[in-house]
């Protein structure tokens, strides 16, 4: 009786953010869930939790406010016993986006108040120049003119893991986008 919206995208991730080395993976770790007398499939709680983290880089790198998907973060995380916590580590190790997951990690505890875990305690090297009622506003409100933003290149740098070769291939994918974003928005001339 309701309509539902499925929300498809070409790529996970925002130019100048970190790609997942596996994206397809996220498809082939699903669970089956049930809903409604139905079996329907669904990503992973970890895979969930990765999405939601690349999510927030998306929102953070566009300056968009995120607060939802950073509640997604908590409520998920706080599932997670100190075992799945490393798995989850892993995991996003494999993916290459350990620091993503950190990212997300942090400004769900600054916005819900956590830092007591594995993870909280290793996300706190993530962005560290920037604080965390600064962070909090950038999730909540990120059009405050008193926020001082870190360059978007500083931000691909820390989610790189700060790994040269790396950092050249998404910055250089980043700026093809910008590039191609631009030759299509300009007007048709007559």
């Amino acid at each position: 009786p309701r309509s539902s919206t499925v929300d498809l995208h070409y790529r996970l991730q925002q130019p100048g953010s970190p790609s997942p080395r596996d994206a397809d993976g996220f498809l082939r770790r699903k669970r089956q869930v049930e809903i409604a007398g139905a079996t329907v499939p669904f990503t992973s709680v970890a895979d969930t939790l990765l999405l939601s983290c690349i999510s927030v880089a998306k929102a953070l790198f566009n300056r968009e406010p995120c607060a939802g998907y950073v509640c997604d973060i908590g409520a998920s995380a706080g599932r997670l016993d100190e075992a799945d916590q490393q798995r989850l580590l892993d995991a996003a190790t494999a993916q290459g986006l350990d620091d993503t997951l950190l990212l997300g990690l942090r400004a769900a505890d600054v916005l819900l108040g956590g830092a007591s875990t594995l993870l909280s305690q290793r996300a706190t090297r993530i962005l560290p120049r920037i604080g965390n009622e600064d962070l909090l506003s950038m999730v909540i409100a990120p059009w405050l003119p008193s926020l001082r933003w870190p360059q978007r290149r500083t931000v691909l740098w820390e989610l790189c893991g700060r790994a040269p070769v790396r950092y050249l291939a998404e910055a250089g994918w980043a700026a093809s986008a910008d590039i191609s974003r631009r030759i299509f928005e300009r007007p048709a001339s007559r």
